[in-house]
């Protein structure tokens, strides 16, 4: 029974990771075919998701050999995901800057459709992810979540550009993502201390 949850397990994330690849590639060809840094930014996040993917399968394999190594595995994990999102935020923030200072016609229509395509998918993702069941599980939905919200706020970053023709709009909302993906990354790193503490307390006292 405990190998079939791992199969299970492993099969979760084969089949997140391959409807995360469609929303990457559709993203970035979508991103540089219209012009728009939100969605070129939402692609971003979207490969740390995949990341995260990747890691999390290396380490619930990993645990599976050495179930001691586990709260090591999965803080350290924690830490990487969340050094990523800090890297492309940092990225995003700088071209945000220049797009502010020298605006870029954008294509609002393309953005949207993409964007409607890529919130379903994380809609999906999420679909087939399910309940978190450990720390590893926690970060790979709060990056799914969190996509969800960009996707969103992509959505309507290209409805207002296509209401008022203002294309400075997708500059402010990737840097208004950059700032949230800086706080995932944050968010990750604190959770994975925490989850460590916690279980060198539990340890401590079995």
């Amino acid at each position: 029974m405990h190998h079939d949850q791992e199969l299970a397990e492993d099969a979760r994330y084969a089949r997140i990771f391959g409807v995360g690849v469609i929303i990457l590639v559709l993203e970035v060809v979508g991103g540089w075919a219209s012009g728009s840094l939100s969605l070129l930014s939402d692609a971003g996040h979207v490969g740390v998701d995949l990341a995260a993917l990747s890691s999390g399968i290396w380490v619930a394999r990993r645990i599976r050999l050495s179930k001691s190594k586990a709260p090591r595995l999965r803080e350290l994990t924690a830490y990487f995901h969340g050094l990523l999102l800090f890297a492309i935020s940092a990225s995003i923030l700088v071209e945000a800057y220049e797009r502010l200072s020298e605006p870029h016609s954008v294509q609002s229509t393309a953005i949207l459709v993409i964007a409607v395509i890529g919130f379903c998918g994380n809609v999906l993702q999420y679909r087939l992810s399910g309940r978190a069941e450990n720390l590893t599980h926690q970060g790979i939905n709060w990056h799914i979540l969190s996509d969800m919200l960009q996707s969103a706020a992509v959505i309507v970053c290209a409805i207002a550009i296509k209401v008022t023709s203002v294309a400075s709009i997708d500059a402010f909302t990737s840097a208004v993502l950059a700032i949230w993906l800086f706080a995932g990354g944050l968010w990750l790193i604190v959770l994975g201390r925490n989850g460590n503490a916690h279980s060198h307390h539990h340890s401590s006292h079995s």
